[in-house]
This record gives C-alpha cells, structure tokens and sequence, in this order.
C-alpha cells in the first residue's frame, strides 16, 4: 500500500472536501481516503499495483478539481 498526500486548492471548501473524498473513493484500488481542510490536504491510502498518483489526479481533474502531489 502507498499513501499519497494530495493538496486542494486554496478555495477548498467542506463541500468540495466531501465530493473529493466520495470521488477519490470510487478508484478501484483505494483503500481510505482523509482529508483535512485546516491543511487543505487528501490523504490517500491505496495499492500501487492498481492506481497511482497519476490515476487520482486525472480522476480529480475531469470533475474540475485541481489537486497536486506532495513529494
């Protein structure tokens, strides 16, 4: 399993943190999902050998929510 930390967008609201999280739930691969509007960071828990980073972003980006990565 790999944890991805996921940063939203300066107007992250609590709705928008919740359609994030119900989204990045829907990737086949994801095992948890915590966000943290304080931080305005997604946390993501899930297995590298079905989704990836890459995976999350573009899934976030077709429903119009720019995230990035932390590294």
């Amino acid at each position: 399993m790999q944890t991805e930390i996921l940063r939203m967008g300066k107007a992250a609201s609590k709705d928008a943190a919740y359609r994030i999280a119900q989204l990045i739930k829907t990737v086949n691969g994801v095992a948890n999902v915590s966000v943290s509007l304080e931080r305005k960071e997604v946390s993501v828990i899930f297995d590298e050998n079905i989704a990836s980073t890459r995976i999350l972003q573009t899934t976030l980006a077709g429903a119009g929510y720019g995230v990035r990565a932390e590294h």
